[in-house]
């Protein structure tokens, strides 16, 4: 090689090139003035515009042009291997070839300036991230494998469906990390799904200009602002997320017209228009659109035949139900719609959508129940026996696909009174979610619809067998079996909600009635004996000396010395009551003491002590 020269002008010409991109005239340059001097510079140059010359090929999408180039090169000038480390890297993560870009990490003496390139070439090239997770080359510690892998798990989460921010915040990866930009644009997806746009412009703004994601970072910034991409692969991924849609919506709205004055022609008119326009790729959307034209066929009384016969079959899966019971329930037709709800569970149960007895078939079965809270045992009868009538729902699966005909009801009549029934609804819901809310909510529509008190009786045993720990189904069974005075079976069930409960108001609240209620009745049944025990059973109760309670009290003692026929005791007792009380409101209680207990003069007079006035 000859010995240094330089040659200034010509070398301040090729940078000159190469500062405005016209690389192919910078290498013919290099290369005459590699001939005309032949130094180690003159070479140094030459292999530097080399470099920036494959880099070009790279930027035009030329990856095949760049990597022969590249093999030249290294082949011709072996001792300038080190200035095309860059250019072997991009060709690699470009190529795919991950195990050749990687495999230089594991080496204990790898510079740090070829970590760097390779860590870099990975954030600008590399978009197989599933690969590079599950790549040989590196452990499968090695935090370039794991943090591929987690970036990869959320990146497809964020794009199949709704996620939680638990699911995409990504902590390990920082902001040096190669996969910083793909966690931008997973936040950027996240909040364009949320319609946040805000954020999703801030997140699109952290994504370098120059990424492995840039691209589609560049498509959804497009969709943010509703700005198509005028070329290159983010035009390409725009066109196929957001196709023009301008054809279709002209002929959903003139369908939407037609509905307005129930123009038929119109009608058919503008489904046959939709079902033209709807892109053939599109066939779920054209199943949806079918559905909701169908559906709100029948909400407006439109012709149906018609339309039946231009829209062909229509799929009644979980989809349609759902469409149709919130539809019904807009133009009030609750019966029907309490039909399709339970159509839609069954549907969506078939369709994986979730569990038979999950939380939300409960809620389902909850909603089904509040819709029909303010129908009359009556009207619910009514509505069962039009359901069969007009064969309600088994007529909807005459036509359907076989995946979907195995869910037709067994009999209208069986449909109609599983949902229909009384309390029905509310049954199901209490074996799928058996919690208080729910027995609550069933309780209190069967007091509000007069439910015979043995049906009663069943929601509170079913409630106390569901639910141990609760008193107030015990409270209820106590009640229930007070009003029909059977006291021994109340106290029964009142002191099994004692046993879970002593300190609840209710219970003590109940013990004082029962008590009482007991009380009554062996006065009335003239049982001093028994009396006795049940003023020692009161006076043992909480609170029974606050307010006027003693004064109660006091009172039954009277009544209990008087069948005793200790007269002198009873007009002790009641003139204690009329000392503390005053005679006007110590009297007016004895007197009601007196008739609770049975114990008035048959020509209904009352009995006063003798020391009265």
């Amino acid at each position: 090689m000859k010995p240094e020269s330089t040659s200034p002008g010509g070398e301040q010409e090729i940078g000159q090139l190469l500062t405005l991109g016209k690389c192919k005239q910078a290498v013919e340059l290099a290369k005459e003035n590699h001939k005309r001097l032949g130094t180690a510079g003159s070479q140094s140059l030459l292999v530097k515009v080399y470099a920036a010359r494959i880099e070009q090929f790279h930027s035009k999408g030329m990856p095949k042009e760049a990597q022969a180039l590249l093999n030249l090169v290294q082949e011709r000038f072996p001792t300038e291997r080190h200035q095309l480390a860059g250019s072997q890297i991009r060709a690699a993560a470009a190529s795919g070839g991950l195990h050749e870009l990687l495999s230089p990490l594991v080496s204990p003496h790898l510079a740090p300036e070829t970590k760097t390139a390779i860590e870099n070439a990975i954030a600008k090239h590399v978009t197989d991230l599933a690969s590079l997770a599950t790549c040989d080359a590196l452990p499968a510690e090695h935090m370039l494998r794991t943090g591929a892998a987690v970036v990869w798990r959320a990146f497809t989460a964020v794009v199949g469906g709704p996620v939680a921010e638990a699911e995409i915040s990504l902590p390990e990866i920082s902001h040096r990390s190669p996969f910083a930009a793909w966690k931008m644009l997973i936040r950027a997806i996240a909040a364009f799904y949320r319609l946040d746009d805000d954020s999703a412009r801030r997140a699109l703004d952290a994504i370098p200009a120059d990424s492995a994601v840039a691209p589609g970072a560049l498509a959804l910034r497009a969709m943010v602002d509703a700005k198509k991409p005028s070329a290159g692969i983010a035009g390409v991924l725009y066109g196929r997320i957001v196709p023009d849609d301008q054809p279709l919506r002209s002929a959903l709205e003139k369908i939407d017209g037609a509905f307005e004055y129930l123009d038929e022609s119109q009608l058919l008119s503008g489904i046959r228009e939709m079902i033209r326009r709807c892109p053939a790729s599109q066939t779920e959307l054209l199943e949806r659109l079918k559905q909701n034209v169908i559906v709100r066929c029948l909400n407006e009384n439109a012709p149906i035949l018609g339309v039946v016969r231009v829209l062909g079959t229509i799929r009644k899966n979980a989809y349609f139900w759902r469409l149709a019971a919130r539809s019904t329930e807009a133009y009030r037709t609750i019966a029907q719609s309490a039909f399709s709800w339970e159509r839609f569970l069954r549907h969506a149960v078939h369709e994986g959508m979730f569990a038979e007895s999950s939380a939300e078939a409960a809620v389902i079965w909850l909603h089904i129940a509040d819709l029909l809270f303010p129908f009359s045992l009556h009207e619910l009868e009514l509505a069962r026996r039009e359901m069969v009538d007009r064969r309600g729902m088994s007529s909807h699966y005459d036509d359907q696909p076989e995946e979907i005909a195995l869910l037709r009801p067994a009999s209208d009549r069986q449909l109609a009174d599983d949902v229909l029934g009384p309390g029905s609804a509310y049954r199901h819901a209490a074996r799928i979610q058996p919690d208080a809310e729910t027995y609550a909510k069933w309780w209190a529509w069967a007091d509000n619809i007069g439910l015979p008190d043995k049906h009663m009786e069943d929601i509170a045993l079913d409630w106390s067998r569901a639910r141990r720990g609760d008193v107030q189904p015990l409270l209820h069974l106590s009640m229930l079996a007070e009003s029909r005075n059977a006291l021994s079976m109340a106290i029964k069930w009142l002191g099994q909600a004692e046993a879970i409960d002593p300190m609840n108001m209710k219970v003590r609240s109940a013990r004082f009635r029962l008590t009482l209620s007991i009380t009554w009745r062996h006065c009335s049944d003239r049982k001093p004996h028994l009396v006795e025990k049940d003023i020692a059973e009161l006076a043992a109760l909480p609170g029974m000396n606050e307010g006027d309670r003693w004064a109660v009290l006091e009172s039954i003692r009277t009544v209990w010395h008087r069948l005793s026929g200790n007269h002198e005791l009873a007009d002790a007792s009641h003139q204690l009551v009329l000392q503390k009380m005053g005679p006007l409101a110590g009297t007016v209680l004895f007197c009601s003491i007196e008739k609770s207990a049975g114990q008035h003069a048959k020509d209904g007079t009352i009995f006063i002590p003798n020391n009265v006035d």
